[in-house]
């Protein structure tokens, strides 16, 4: 029964590559925006790139933070995603705050399953101590 919880390692792991992707992500697009534009197709490419990146810092969030912390990363990687297109003059780049929405619909629901084995896990350590 001890592996249906996920351990505090895998907590803290989890939370640390959520905030190094983060801050990745962050880095690359402020960067990659304030450059001058040379070659058009790389730069949308690398840009899209990094801002697909904070899939990664989304889910890891729900993973590492559980419900309120996967909540404040979502919406943070949403806002920076729509402030840069507001700065770069390229509307196109805010349609991945929809791929934001899904990664944490799919994080919201690994949530919801984790806190739901968890809360079996209790009850059958309880039944267990009587």
């Amino acid at each position: 029964m001890n592996g249906m919880m996920i351990s505090s390692r895998a907590r803290s792991t989890a939370s640390f590559i959520s905030i190094t992707s983060f801050l990745v992500s962050v880095y690359f697009c402020w960067t990659l925006s304030s450059k001058p534009i040379e070659q058009p197709f790389l730069h949308a490419t690398l840009l899209a790139t990094a801002i697909s990146c904070f899939n990664l810092a989304i889910i890891s969030g729900w993973i590492g933070f559980r419900i309120n912390g996967g909540l404040i990363v979502t919406a943070c990687a949403a806002l920076f995603t729509l402030l840069l297109g507001f700065r770069m003059g390229h509307y196109r780049y805010n349609m991945f705050a929809a791929t934001f929405a899904w990664t944490a619909w799919i994080g919201l629901i690994f949530a919801r399953s984790r806190n739901r084995l968890d809360q079996l896990y209790v009850l059958r350590t309880e039944r267990v101590e009587e």
